[in-house]
């Protein structure tokens, strides 16, 4: 019986990833969470069943994967896991539930106690947040070189209202992507 329980425990420790990765798959769910938020904003009202249902979909897939994410973290953050009972205590008090899209992570930097937070787990979080700004101003700048050939190969070539709309269409979806 004991050697069953030891094989137990030994594969549970072979779950836990680091502790790093953990704060990486936290921003991939936060950066999960603003990409459904658009997308519902941009939904519009007059949105089609399938594309509702698309949107459910990806939100109860998106619940499944934060779910299963506060589990590791409470390993690494027991400190999450208490913030977040005390918010479903207050949640039961009669407030709607939360959408999907704004359940809060707990990620170490939304703590203001350094004490609740390991630094460790501060300094990967800065890290990998210092990662994802140097590929954001790298895909800023890919989308403004793209535009700045758009508007280039527009005023050389588009002759006409159809050529100067389609130009126009490509020129706006360029720009939203800098937005």
């Amino acid at each position: 019986m004991e050697v069953a329980d030891h094989d137990d425990s030994e594969d549970d420790l072979q779950n836990i990833s680091h502790p790093m990765v953990m704060i990486a798959n936290g921003l991939q769910l936060e950066d999960d969470q603003r990409r459904l938020a658009d997308n519902i904003d941009a939904l519009g009202q007059h949105a089609t069943s399938k594309q509702l249902a698309t949107l459910a979909e990806r939100s109860n897939q998106l619940r499944r994967k934060i779910s299963a994410w506060t589990d590791e973290q409470s390993i690494y953050m027991p400190s999450a896991a208490q913030q977040r009972l005390r918010n479903q205590r207050s949640d039961y008090e009669g407030v709607a539930a939360i959408k999907t899209q704004d359940i809060l992570l707990w990620l170490p930097s939304k703590f203001k106690d350094t004490d609740a937070v390991t630094g460790d787990l501060c300094m990967y979080e800065w890290k990998l947040r210092e990662g994802q700004a140097y590929d954001a101003l790298e895909e800023i700048r890919h989308v403004l070189r793209l535009r700045s050939h758009l508007f280039k190969h527009k005023d050389r070539f588009a002759r006409g209202v159809h050529h100067n709309t389609r130009s126009n269409v490509v020129i706006a979806n360029a720009d939203a992507r800098i937005n």
